[in-house]
């Protein structure tokens, strides 16, 4: 027996494979992301059942109104489901369109066919070299010509000083005082700026004349 299965490690556990090999059966693993295109039940099998429990789940609903299906209700709805999509002829077309085993038009024997994919192959191969046709794989062109004359030929600014030596740390200078305007005139402030820098002689202008500061003339008074 060949028993053909896909590299779930449920199917390829130590208790299978011990028990396969106990009952003369024989494990052919597909390789990895072609189950698609090399398991029969993928190809042939799932599809129509899938469209015919949807058909019975549909027709199910149809007939109770308002109602929901439970898991007690599924074996009832995939039965029919089932039975309708594994056909014989279903299992032979699975294995015949993945090329695990087809008859031979011209021989007509039965036996896998290894030139199965034939056709997609050469029509991959195809896009690809029209891919190809149409990519430039020539060498890049030169960059364009600079004219001498627009280049700048002085030597680059130096780099700012990270340091701090281009910083200016001089006080900031004072702003110039503003001419003076004078005093307005009437103002009982206003002195006139004499040219010699000399103290004034003579009593104070708050005092009058031959009066002195306030001074006491004579002894003192607590002496006869």
């Amino acid at each position: 027996v060949l028993l053909i299965i896909d590299n779930h490690s449920s199917h390829i556990s130590y208790q299978a494979v011990r028990y396969c090999r106990g009952h003369h059966i024989e494990i052919l693993t597909l390789p990895p992301h072609s189950t698609h295109k090399l398991q029969p039940l993928d190809v042939s099998f799932f599809s129509p059942l899938k469209s015919k429990y949807s058909y019975y789940l549909n027709k199910w609903l149809s007939e109770r109104p308002g109602r929901k299906a439970r898991i007690s209700d599924i074996p009832a709805i995939f039965k029919p489901a089932f039975e309708d999509a594994a056909k014989e002829d279903t299992a032979k077309n699975g294995f015949s369109t993945t090329g695990i085993w087809q008859r031979n038009p011209v021989s007509g024997l039965w036996g896998p066919n290894k030139h199965c994919f034939d056709d997609e192959f050469e029509e991959s191969e195809s896009e690809h070299d029209m891919d190809d046709g149409d990519r430039d794989d020539g060498p890049p062109s030169p960059p364009p010509d600079i004219d001498d004359g627009d280049t700048d030929d002085r030597p680059p600014l130096p780099p700012p000083d990270i340091d701090g030596n281009d910083r200016d740390d001089s006080p900031p200078s004072q702003p110039p005082n503003p001419p003076f305007r004078g005093l307005p005139s009437g103002s009982a402030d206003y002195q006139p700026r004499r040219p010699n820098s000399d103290p004034p002689s003579g009593p104070p202008r708050d005092q009058p004349l031959g009066l002195h500061s306030g001074l006491p003339s004579g002894p003192p008074r607590d002496q006869p």
